[in-house]
C-alpha cells in the first residue's frame, strides 16, 4: 500500500509495487475469512503503511522482548574465550599495574585498537561483566529488529515471521562455518563488526542509505575483516546498479567506509615495513597452518558443520520456491547474490589453492548472514502457507516434512524437534480449522489426539503447558465450526481465530527465555574449584610477579592479573610479533613444534634444566604445571603451592622488583 509519507523503513519507489500490492489485497480478500485478530503482525490483512501508535508500541515491545530472549540464548558471558585476548589491553589501560610485566600486554599491538577505548568507556558505565552482558543483548535486539524490518517488507505478517525465525535461530544448531557466527556468547570486536554490517546491509535493502553508511562505518572501525567485506559489497552494489543508485546515496555509503579505511591505514602501512616483511612468510604459516587451520583451511572443517550449512540453505531455497517473499528490492537481491558469491567463491578457491590472502580475509565470515536470512525465509514461507488457504495442503505438508528432515540433518536436538513438531501441528490445526471448508468432527478429533500425543510425549513442563493450551485453543476453533440443530451456526468470539497464533507467539517467547535462562555460563562460566584455588593463590603474589604456565591455561592472565612468559591463546597480530610469539613458545616447550597438540605435550616434559634456561632469558618467578600429567623432573625447585591438580614451583632467583619491564 502506498502512502504520501514513507514509513521508517521506506525504500526507493518501486513502480511495480502498487500493482503487486493491489493484486495481493484482492486475492486475500477472496480467500481470507472474516474476523481478523487484532494482534499486531498476526492479522489476516496486509500490514498498514501507518499503524496506530498503540499497535506500533506493542509490536516493538514484542520485538525487544524477542531480542532479549534471543540474547540470553546466545550468551552473556564475560572473561572467557576470546576475552582472554581482547580484554587484556583494555584492562591494562584502566589499571597500568594490571599485567605490567607481561610481554603480550605491554609490548605488542592490540588486535582491535578501537576495542581498548571502548572497554575504558564501558567501565565508566558500571561493572564490566554487567555492561558487556547488556551490550551482547543489545546486539541480539538489533539482529531481531533487522529481521523484523526485512519481514515487514517481504511478508504480510512480519511479527509472526520474525518470531518464528528467532525460534528457528534458537533450536537449529549454528553451522559455524570456519567457526564464525553473527553473535557469540561474548561481546567482542567481531560482534560490532558482524552485527553492524548486518544492520547496515538491512538498512540498504529498505532504502535508508544515510543510516546504513554511518553504521557500516562504525562496524568497519571495530573490525578490519568486516571493513574489507563492507567495502567490497558496497562497491559491487554501486557498480551493478550504476545510475539506478543515486549519487547522494552512494556518497552516504562510501564516505564513512572511506574514513574507516583511512583510520586503519597506519596499521596496514606498519605491517609492510622491512622488519615485518622479513617475518611475513613464517608468520603466515604460524597463523594459518599452525594457530588456526580451523578458521583458515576449509579442508580442516568438520563435515557435520558443512552438512548443517547446506541443509539450512537448501530448506530456505525450497521454502522460496513454494512461497517466495514479495516486494524484494533490487538492493536485497544484489546483496544476497554478492554475499553468496563471496562465501561460495572464497571457500571453493581457498579449498583448492589454500591461498593465505583469502584465508586472512575470512570470506566465510559472511556465511552466518546467509544462515540467518535462510531461516527468515523459511519462517516466512511457513507463516504464509498457514494463513493463505489458497496454498494446497499437500504443498504445506511437503514443506513441513522437508523442514523437519532438514532440521534433523542439521543436528537439531530431540527437544528442538519436539518443539518444532508442536509448532507445526498447531499451525496445521489453525490452517485446517479456519479454512473455508467446514472441518468435520472426526478430523477435528484426530487433530486433538495428535496434539495430546505430542504434548504427553514432549519434554518438560513448558512443552506440556503449551500442548494443553493448544488443545484448548483448537477445541475453541472446532466449536466455531460445529452447526447445532437448533440454530444455523454457533456465534464464536472474535478472538477465537487469534487464539492459536497468539499462543504460538507466547510459546516462542517462553521457550526462548527458558532456553536462555538454562545456560550455565551467565557472566562466566567460572573456573572449576581446582583452577579457582590456583588463581586465588596466584593473586596473593606481588603484582609484578611473572609465571611460566602450561600453554593451554588460557584464563590465567584475566583471572589472576599476573604476567606470564607466553601462552597459546594470545598471539599478536603483526608478523614480527607473531614470529616472536612462536619463538617464546619454543623456548618454553623445548622443541620446534608443528601442531598445537605437540606444543602442549612437550610442555609436560619441562624439567629443572630448562627452567634454569628460562630463568636466564625471561626471569619468571614461578612455574606452574599440571600435577597429574607432568612428567618432567622439577624436584630441584622448591614447591611454593599445590593441590590435587596443580603444582607451583618457585624459580630462582625468586625476587623480581615490581614494575620491571620485560627484558624480552
Amino acid at each position: 500500500m502506498s502512502s504520501s509519507k514513507p514509513n521508517d523503513f521506506a525504500e526507493p519507489t518501486n513502480h511495480n509495487r502498487s500493482n503487486i500490492e493491489s493484486s495481493s489485497v484482492s486475492s486475500l480478500s477472496e480467500t481470507v475469512a472474516p474476523g481478523a485478530p487484532a494482534l499486531p503482525g498476526l492479522g489476516d490483512t496486509l500490514h498498514p503503511a501507518r499503524p496506530s501508535k498503540l499497535t506500533a508500541i506493542a509490536t516493538w515491545l514484542i520485538i525487544i522482548t524477542l531480542g532479549v530472549a534471543f540474547g540470553l540464548c546466545v550468551g552473556i558471558a564475560y572473561g572467557v574465550s576470546n576475552h582472554y585476548q581482547y580484554l587484556v589491553h583494555g584492562l591494562h589501560a584502566l589499571d597500568p599495574s594490571f599485567l605490567a610485566n607481561d610481554w603480550f600486554t605491554c609490548q605488542t599491538r592490540a588486535h582491535h585498537i578501537t576495542f581498548t577505548p571502548l572497554i575504558v568507556g564501558m567501565a565508566r558505565l558500571g561493572p564490566l561483566p554487567i555492561v558487556f552482558a547488556l551490550a551482547n543483548i543489545t546486539a541480539a535486539i538489533v539482529v531481531v529488529a533487522c529481521l523484523f524490518a526485512l519481514a515487514r517488507r517481504w511478508y504480510d505478517r512480519p511479527l509472526a515471521v520474525t518470531a518464528l525465525a528467532v525460534f528457528l535461530l534458537v533450536i537449529v544448531p549454528r553451522p559455524y562455518m570456519g567457526l564464525t557466527n553473527l553473535i557469540n556468547m561474548i561481546f567482542q570486536p567481531a560482534t560490532v563488526g558482524a552485527v553492524g554490517l548486518f544492520a547496515g546491509l538491512t538498512l540498504i535493502t529498505v532504502g535508508r542509505h544515510r543510516a546504513a553508511g554511518l553504521i557500516l562505518g562504525i562496524a568497519a572501525l571495530f573490525h578490519i575483516n568486516y571493513m574489507v567485506w563492507a567495502v567490497a559489497i558496497v562497491g559491487l552494489l554501486i557498480l551493478i546498479q550504476g545510475r539506478q543508485l543515486k549519487i547522494r546515496w552512494a556518497l552516504w555509503l562510501i564516505a564513512p567506509l572511506g574514513l574507516a579505511v583511512v583510520f586503519h591505514l597506519p596499521f596496514a602501512l606498519g605491517s609492510r615495513t622491512a622488519e615485518q616483511q622479513a617475518a611475513a612468510a613464517s608468520a603466515q604459516w604460524i597463523l594459518h597452518d599452525l594457530y588456526m587451520p580451523y578458521h583458515s583451511r576449509p579442508l580442516t572443517w568438520e563435515g557435520e558443520r558443512v552438512l548443517r550449512f547446506i541443509s539450512v540453505v537448501a530448506i530456505a531455497i525450497l521454502a522460496c520456491l513454494l512461497a517466495p517473499p514479495r516486494n524484494v528490492s533490487k538492493h536485497a537481491r544484489h546483496i544476497a547474490a554478492i554475499v553468496s558469491a563471496i562465501v561460495i567463491g572464497g571457500i571453493t578457491f581457498n579449498a583448492v589453492l589454500a591461498n593465505d590472502l583469502i584465508a586472512l580475509l575470512f570470506p566465510w565470515r559472511m556465511a552466518p548472514f546467509l544462515v540467518t536470512i535462510a531461516l527468515l525465509l523459511t519462517a516466512g514461507a511457513v507463516v504464509r502457507m498457514f494463513y493463505h488457504h489458497t496454498t494446497h495442503a499437500r504443498i504445506v505438508a511437503l514443506l513441513l516434512i522437508g523442514i523437519t528432515f532438514g532440521l534433523h540433518l542439521a543436528g537439531v536436538s530431540a527437544y528442538g524437534l519436539h518443539s518444532w513438531s508442536t509448532v507445526v501441528i498447531v499451525g496445521l490445526c489453525y490452517r485446517w480449522l479456519t479454512a473455508k471448508d467446514v472441518a468435520t468432527l472426526p478430523s477435528s478429533v484426530l487433530v486433538l489426539i495428535a496434539l495430546a500425543a505430542v504434548g504427553f510425549s514432549g519434554i518438560g513442563k513448558l512443552q506440556l503447558a503449551l500442548c494443553i493450551g493448544a488443545i484448548g485453543a483448537t477445541a475453541l476453533a472446532v466449536l466455531s465450526q460445529i452447526k447445532f440443530k437448533q440454530s444455523s451456526a454457533w456465534t464464536y468470539p472474535r478472538f477465537a481465530r487469534a487464539a492459536l497464533p497468539a499462543g504460538a507467539l507466547a510459546f516462542i517467547l517462553l521457550f526462548t527465555f527458558r532456553a536462555g535462562m538454562q545456560r550455565k555460563d551467565h557472566l562466566g562460566p567460572q573456573p572449576n574449584s581446582a583452577d579457582r584455588a590456583l588463581f586465588e593463590w596466584c593473586r596473593t603474589t606481588p603484582t609484578g610477579t611473572r609465571f611460566v604456565i602450561p600453554p593451554d591455561l588460557n584464563a590465567f592472565r584475566v583471572q589472576t592479573g599476573r604476567a606470564i612468559v607466553i601462552d597459546w591463546k594470545c598471539m599478536p597480530i603483526l608478523p614480527a610479533d607473531t614470529l616472536r610469539w612462536y619463538e617464546r613458545l619454543v623456548d618454553v616447550v623445548g622443541i620446534e613444534f608443528t601442531s598445537m597438540e605437540q606444543c602442549f605435550a612437550s610442555y609436560r616434559t619441562l624439567d629443572a634444566n630448562r627452567a634454569e634456561a628460562l630463568s636466564e632469558n625471561y626471569q619468571p618467578d614461578f612455574i606452574v604445571v599440571k600435577a597429574r600429567h607432568h612428567t618432567g623432573d622439577l624436584s630441584r625447585l622448591p614447591m611454593a603451592w599445590s593441590n590435587d591438580d596443580w603444582r607451583v614451583y618457585r624459580n630462582v632467583p625468586t625476587v623480581v622488583a615490581q614494575g620491571n619491564s620485560d627484558a624480552n
